[in-house]
């Protein structure tokens, strides 16, 4: 699932519809919501906090309903 904020939205069509998909790319490689944070301005021009990516990765990370992960809960 991904977050629905007009931030979000925002973020995404700067980032070509791959937000989600670069940010799950920034987490796995071990990154902090800091360096995500940097990253996203430095290649896109997206300014977000470091809380603003700790919150979407929060949301991403998530449970899909439905879902074997969301069942074991």
């Amino acid at each position: 699932m991904e977050p629905s904020s007009t931030t979000w939205r925002m973020a995404d069509r700067l980032c070509g519809g791959k937000l989600a998909r670069e940010l799950r790319r920034m987490s796995k490689a071990g990154k902090s919501t800091r360096a995500i944070s940097n990253e996203l301005y430095r290649c896109h021009g997206i300014e977000v906090t470091h809380g603003t990516v700790s919150n979407w990765l929060t949301v991403l990370n998530r449970p899909q309903p439905g879902s074997p992960a969301e069942a074991a809960s």
